[in-house]
């Protein structure tokens, strides 16, 4: 028993090939919506190596499905480590009064960027320079495009998401085979921070 819950807390060796710091391991777009499960809109980070990573100088980015110019929304994130193995929770949106409250959040958006609750796309980018349109893989560390999105990694995006399912990063936010579609589960919302066990 011991072994087994072990090995559910490692990531799994050569699961990610881009990234191989930081990867966006959850997106919920709908907090506060009618029907939600949470009252904020959030993107998780987490960290698939082995050492502490900093984010100085880096920026959570959104844009809508089809956005063809810039992208609308930049922040810039605290010049902050996250550890060998751990989560960053980003809070998108101020609070509403629709969905249970976050966890607490490691970083808050300001100004508000309020995501798509089922079709948009967010990336982790090196700067702070907004994206334009579809973005080429070298412009930034990380990106996931879900439902109708135009832009995306690999084959096809993720599954829409709703008031009740986020995208969720397989294998504890490990896999990374630079494909939406086959990288996450559209599943229930799970938000971890900087409290959560590491999983390195």
């Amino acid at each position: 028993k011991r072994i087994f819950t072990i090995l559910l807390l490692l990531c799994s060796i050569g699961a990610f090939s881009q990234s191989t710091t930081l990867v966006i391991s959850q997106v919920y777009g709908a907090g506060g919506n009618s029907g939600a499960l949470l009252n904020s809109d959030y993107v998780e980070l987490h960290n698939v190596s082995a050492v502490p990573v900093s984010l100085s100088g880096l920026s959570i980015q959104y844009g809508s499905s089809g956005v063809s110019g810039n992208w609308s929304g930049v922040y810039a994130l605290p010049a902050v480590s996250v550890p060998a193995g751990g989560y960053f929770l980003i809070r998108m949106t101020t609070t509403r009064t629709t969905g249970a409250a976050l966890p607490t959040p490691d970083a808050t958006a300001s100004p508000d960027i309020a995501m798509s609750g089922s079709n948009g796309r967010v990336a982790l980018v090196n700067g702070t320079t907004p994206l334009v349109a579809c973005p080429s893989s070298g412009s930034y560390i990380d990106f996931v495009g879900y439902g109708s999105s135009t832009c995306y990694e690999g084959s096809a995006a993720t599954a829409p998401l709703s008031s009740t399912l986020a995208a969720i990063r397989k294998n504890n936010g490990c896999t990374d085979t630079d494909n939406n579609g086959a990288d996450f589960d559209v599943t229930t919302p799970a938000p971890r921070n900087s409290s959560n066990p590491a999983v390195t």
